[in-house]
């Protein structure tokens, strides 16, 4: 399990932000090194508004897959 551990790297960033809110090292580093991208980022807050829910969790989502085609 350590070899997992040693190749999972979290980064910072913000689902309803332009290019998803990261960094250009993170997004070049994402793009030139990583093979598997995990999307783990939502709201489980249920007092969002509806925008806000969407915004988050559905287009949010939409947005991963962009980052994954521009990758290596």
């Amino acid at each position: 399990m350590k070899w997992a551990l040693d190749k999972i790297v979290a980064v910072h960033g913000d689902l309803i932000n332009e290019g998803l809110g990261l960094s250009a090292e993170d997004r070049a580093m994402i793009q030139d090194q990583v093979h598997v991208i995990i999307n783990c980022a939502a709201s489980v807050s249920f007092d969002e508004t509806l925008h806000d829910a969407l915004n988050i969790n559905y287009f949010g989502s939409l947005r991963m897959p962009e980052l994954a085609k521009n990758s290596k």
